[in-house]
């Protein structure tokens, strides 16, 4: 996302908005007073995004970014479609719903595989699960296509 212009997306996640945030910052927060706190806009910052920085793998990325593609009226990643928005274009302002509720702001230089890889991260750490047990639930997780 780029101030109203669009972004594409590569689909690695290897241009991110990380370097303005910081790497350790937590990824995509809900919209909450905490997040308040933490970003002030209810955004807690980007994520360091490329695959190889994550503890995700990158089926585990996909099919969270396939929810909230799906989720909030896109195609899946990489999937052709003349009747849904095309994934790798998402633009500053648009606000996606997150798998459990929460809501995220894309801010510039967002791409739904950084979003997804970030609200992993946060999910995991907020969680109280071991790797293996939050990875049950990556799996568990369905979204709505017509092809499913």
């Amino acid at each position: 996302a780029d101030g109203g212009s669009a972004a594409e997306s590569d689909g690695n996640g290897a241009d991110s908005a990380a370097d303005s945030a910081g790497a350790d910052a937590p990824g995509p927060a809900s919209d909450d007073n905490s997040a308040e706190s933490a970003g002030g806009d209810g955004n807690a910052g980007s994520p360091a995004g490329a695959i190889e920085d994550s503890v995700w793998t990158p089926a585990e990325i996909l099919r969270v970014a396939n929810w909230i593609a799906v989720n909030n009226g896109y195609a899946l990643i990489g999937e052709e479609s003349d009747l849904k928005s095309n994934p790798d274009w998402i633009f500053t302002g648009n606000r996606f719903v997150l798998p459990g509720g929460d809501s995220y702001t894309v801010i510039d230089g967002d791409m739904i595989w950084t979003i997804a890889d970030a609200y992993l991260t946060r999910e995991f750490n907020n969680s109280g699960q071991s790797i293996d047990e939050f990875r049950v639930n990556i799996e568990n997780l369905n979204y709505n296509h017509s092809g499913d």
